[in-house]
């Protein structure tokens, strides 16, 4: 029975504790859903936002590549193990 209880007890504080963390969002959050929320990017020029565009589209390629070579090396491995396993 003590058991049970405390196990009441212990959801009932993580309720508690789930409702008071959800009370305590972030700052930057609008409390108003019509108001907008001010963020403090900095201003680019047209050349810098080129460049900044230029710089994560080259590394989102590297990153592509990165991953369709490690895929490659995965399926090549797993060929070869069950090539092994099965023979």
């Amino acid at each position: 029975m003590d058991g049970s209880l405390g196990h009441f007890k212990a959801t009932l504080q993580r309720k508690k504790q789930r409702a008071e963390k959800k009370g305590n969002r972030a700052e930057h959050y609008s409390s108003k859903p019509g108001q907008k929320v001010e963020y403090n990017f900095p201003k680019l020029s047209k050349d810098e936002l080129e460049k900044l565009k230029e710089k994560i589209r080259l590394d989102s390629k590297r990153r592509k590549k990165k991953q369709i070579i490690i895929f490659m090396i995965i399926i090549i491995f797993s060929s070869i193990s069950l090539y092994f396993v099965f023979n």
